[in-house]
């Protein structure tokens, strides 16, 4: 597996994402090489600039939409319009005021430096508890996610060596950082309301932010569909949390995208009963002393990371019920979703020679 997309390569080719329904941009669809990297976000004109020497076939995928495998490099991928089909959900009422929300989740990260490449596929059982307002007795840090059940899978790659293959362990604190148990990466439940332009038919719109458009939404085929661009504030497009400066760490997001993707209804007001899933597609430059022994390297570490997070189980409860439950820390059994999309190629193959062994 080559290390080459370690660096800013030069693109040789240039490709447009768009939906199979209406042929407009895709921003935050993620493509990944036949090795398993991922080498290329999506902006929001659907180009993705794929590096010179990538490896097809590709695989694109976008939130909504079918996955499409790429034998040779083209101009455009078109996705197929992906079709749900689900129950209808309850409303928590005033007397049961916080909601707990079950979900799964599945994360893909992707690192490279010069001269070694790194993939880590991750399952996960998450719980959150959250409300419309204050409510007494209630810790607004419980909106982050209590990891309830955890599985993860590597894959190490360097030159004139074989691929090493390994569950990693459990206190692995290296592997934990960059993942959704380090706490950055957490499932979302924004409320939206369709725009105006929206409402009044329109399949496609946009909320401008400081640099670039802060927000693109989307209704058909009985879905909503919000893509949020999480650096459109920030000079330059780029992010550098201090908290990981305290850590040894310095991390440059480039792209931080967050879709979320609903189920249509007539009153075009969207809130957790009615998400599908949403996802999370993250290009991150990583500097600092912790890379010498974490990935054997001086050089910064390129990373993308691909995350979805499918909402299980909504239930509504009293306080005391909350205080409750917030202090069970028993295992959870992995529960699938109706809406999971397919895994992505590479990390069903290493998932079949790990669980094989």
């Amino acid at each position: 597996m080559a290390a080459l997309m370690a660096t800013s390569a030069v693109a040789a080719d240039r490709m447009v994402v768009v939906g199979g329904d209406d042929g407009l941009p895709l921003a935050g669809a993620t493509v990944l090489s036949d090795s398993g990297l991922i080498v290329g976000i999506s902006d929001n004109d659907g180009v993705v600039a794929v590096p010179e020497g990538a490896t097809y076939p590709l695989t694109v995928r976008s939130m909504g939409f079918g996955i499409v495998t790429v034998s040779e490099p083209r101009g455009s991928v078109v996705l197929p319009v992906v079709e749900y089909s689900l129950p209808e959900v309850t409303v928590s009422n005033a007397d049961r005021p916080i909601r707990r929300i079950i979900w799964y989740c599945r994360e893909y990260t992707t690192s490279a430096t010069p001269s070694d490449t790194m993939q880590v596929y991750g399952e996960y059982m998450l719980e959150t508890f959250n409300t419309d307002g204050k409510v007494k007795g209630y810790k607004s840090s419980d909106e982050r996610a209590n990891v309830k059940a955890s599985r993860r899978y590597v894959r190490m790659a360097r030159p004139e060596l074989p691929d090493s293959v390994f569950i990693p362990s459990e206190d692995d604190e290296t592997l934990r950082v960059f993942s959704v148990e380090g706490g950055l990466f957490n499932p979302r439940v924004d409320k939206f309301e369709e725009t105006a332009a929206i409402r009044g038919g329109g399949r496609i719109d946009s909320v401008a932010g400081k640099h670039s458009a802060r927000a693109i939404m989307r209704k058909d085929n009985g879905r909503y569909m919000t893509t949020v661009d999480f650096l459109s504030d920030h000079k330059g497009h780029v992010w550098s949390p201090g908290l990981f400066k305290l850590l040894g760490i310095t991390m440059d997001f480039n792209r931080f995208d967050v879709g979320s993707c609903f189920r249509a209804n007539d009153a075009g007001v969207y809130d957790i009963y009615d998400l599908l899933y949403s996802s999370m597609a993250v290009e991150t430059l990583v500097r600092g002393k912790v890379l010498k022994w974490a990935f054997r390297s001086k050089d910064p570490v390129k990373m993308h990371m691909s995350i979805e997070f499918y909402p299980i189980e909504v239930t509504s409860h009293t306080v005391d019920e909350y205080k409750s439950m917030r202090k069970d820390k028993s295992p959870m059994k992995f529960r699938l979703p109706q809406t999971l999309l397919p895994e992505i190629p590479a990390a069903a193959r290493l998932k079949f020679v790990l669980d094989a062994d």
